[in-house]
């Protein structure tokens, strides 16, 4: 039984100093080489793309008023799409027509 013990621990031993210079041969002669390309920088174009969902709303909301009081007969065309005419979202510039009241009140 004592013989047993004694090869034993003589095994574990071996085992213990050969893992020892197995890992400090692989991190010292066993190492990969890391190697780097370098290239010259290019513009191109970048494609992305962000998927969301939620609620848009606009910075500034104004509402208009009239200081009298009528009828819309008709609404202005939209500035800027042809053939449409204002609505809730038009983004109008200076001097557009918004609505035509009537004035024979």
């Amino acid at each position: 039984m004592k013989s047993f013990l004694k090869t034993l621990l003589v095994l574990i031993v071996i085992g213990a100093c050969g893992g020892a210079i197995w890992v400090w041969y692989s991190k010292h002669n066993g190492a990969a080489v890391v190697v780097y390309r370098a290239v010259p920088v290019q513009r191109g174009d970048l494609m992305s793309t962000i998927g969301a969902t939620g609620t848009l709303e606009p910075e500034e909301v104004v509402d208009v008023g009239a200081q009298v009081a009528g009828q819309i007969l008709t609404f202005g065309p939209d500035p800027n799409i042809k053939g449409k005419l204002v609505d809730y979202n038009t983004e109008v510039v200076e001097g557009s027509i918004l609505a035509q009241i009537d004035n024979s009140l």
